[in-house]
């Protein structure tokens, strides 16, 4: 009886540690869930912003110094695209202050100081996942392009990093932004 009941045991053993490495195998093979870390990791995160019809931006003005000057403040709300064209695939919601004086609204090439302005803001619920990004950094007009590091997240996005890197098409008046994102190792209370 012994005999058989040993058998038995390890026989037990044998299925239940084949079937926990089946399982660990076919986890291996499994696509990770929309919007957590190692979906996010895999995407092409980039978004546009269309001028015009779809994103409002306006300048709000410095009464005592007026435009091109410190202190002007530029506004961004709207929704982030796709591509050009394309669907909505979040929204942006973003504040720039004017760094520097600019009084003729010129740059280098007109013997100015190159322009720049300071960014900070908010995408909600980009990429069809829940939950925002938040950033900050400079923008400068001399190139058309700014560089913004990623200064948080919440929902699908909490522990977020890295950089946004911006470039400024004025045939197109769009803003082509890539994402290069960074989820830390604690993921909506959960390792992932």
């Amino acid at each position: 009886m012994k005999v058989i009941t040993s058998v038995l045991t390890g026989a037990l053993l044998l299925m239940a540690v084949g079937v926990h490495s089946q399982k660990e195998d076919s986890d291996e093979d499994m696509p990770a869930a929309p919007c957590s870390p190692g979906w996010l990791a895999q995407q092409d995160l980039t978004f546009v912003l269309e001028f015009g019809d779809n994103i409002e931006s306006f300048s709000v003005v410095v009464p005592s110094t007026g435009e091109n000057t410190a202190g002007e403040t530029y506004l961004t709300v709207g929704d982030i695209l796709q591509d050009a064209g394309g669907a909505s695939i979040g929204r942006i919601f973003e504040t720039g202050i004017r760094m520097n004086e600019n009084p003729n609204g010129g740059g280098v090439d007109e013997g100015e100081a190159p322009s720049y302005w300071y960014f900070t803001g908010t995408l909600h619920n980009p990429f069809g996942c829940a939950g925002t990004i938040t950033y900050a950094g400079p923008y400068f007009n001399e190139g058309d392009t700014g560089v913004f590091t990623i200064t948080g997240g919440s929902g699908d996005f909490l522990g977020a990093s890295g950089v946004i890197q911006d470039t400024y098409d004025g045939d197109l008046d769009v803003s082509v932004r890539d994402v290069e994102l960074s989820i830390g190792m604690m993921h909506g209370g959960m390792m992932g």
